[in-house]
């Protein structure tokens, strides 16, 4: 019943600090020993990071975009010292 009774607090989105004190453990037993995470919340997370994935693909292009172009111009502040690798460092010195 412990697990059971952490497990569903928690799919209801009950505190962590609240189920602990319920049941007088710390945070940390609650969340480690008694709380089993639903086959659900595995799917979301699945699907979450599946979401993910294909939004970072179709960013790529500009990704590539972006590098390319700092590759080129350089990642420093080049006009006011011309360094493009210490960029505003170089002009506090």
């Amino acid at each position: 019943m412990r697990r059971s009774y952490s497990s569903l607090l928690k799919e209801l989105h009950v505190d962590p600090h609240v189920r602990a004190e319920q049941r007088g453990q710390t945070i940390d037993v609650n969340e480690n020993v008694y709380t089993i995470t639903s086959l659900n919340r595995h799917r979301e997370a699945v699907n979450a990071l599946e979401r993910a994935m294909a939004l970072m693909d179709s960013l790529d292009s500009d990704r590539c975009r972006v590098a390319c172009r700092l590759a080129k111009d350089g990642a420093g502040d080049g006009n006011r010292t011309r360094d493009v690798q210490l960029g505003k460092l170089a002009f506090y010195r």
